[in-house]
């Protein structure tokens, strides 16, 4: 089985993560992995080269090689932007550094968020996903994400939002 289905979504199982890759070398990473047969890119806003891999996927696309609809893409909400208000930026900014009209899949990155206190960064204990995750649900009713998922969440964090 190379792809996981689910609620008429289909993922591949293995995805090229773009974590420490520089942006100057996106273009080679991303078409390689393309080339030998990975069809998920996974990007973060914190990675820094969301840009870089747009740009690519748009040579790629308009170059004929690779349709989007071949290419599954996750984009995270990053730690520094874990509150309701700051998601619909997040997905539009997603969306224009990465050139596409819709992510495949967008999740929580972390399950704390941070805020800034007295000019230092701390952890922020009172992140509420729940409403995070109703803000990113309006973004799946807007068509601008086809599906929602989290990263690093413990069983408990999980429960909390099958609740809602």
């Amino acid at each position: 089985c190379s792809r996981i289905e689910t609620r008429g979504m289909s993922m591949p199982m293995i995805g090229i993560g773009t974590w420490q890759i520089e942006p100057e070398c996106i273009e080679s990473v991303i078409t390689c992995a393309l080339t030998v047969g990975y069809r998920h890119i996974d990007t973060s806003h914190s990675y820094g080269n969301q840009a870089a891999i747009g740009s690519t996927l748009d040579c790629l696309f308009k170059g004929g090689k690779f349709c989007r609809n071949e290419i599954f893409i996750s984009a995270k909400l990053p730690y520094y932007g874990m509150s309701p208000e700051k998601v619909c930026n997040y997905v539009t900014d997603a969306l224009n550094c990465l050139g596409l009209s819709y992510i495949d899949l967008f999740m929580i990155h972390f399950p704390v968020g941070i805020k800034e206190v007295n000019g230092n960064y701390i952890a922020d204990p009172e992140t509420n996903h729940v409403l995070i995750w109703k803000a990113l649900e309006e973004m799946v009713y807007d068509d601008k994400i086809k599906s929602l998922g989290v990263s690093n969440f413990n069983m408990r964090q999980i429960a909390s939002l099958m609740e809602c």
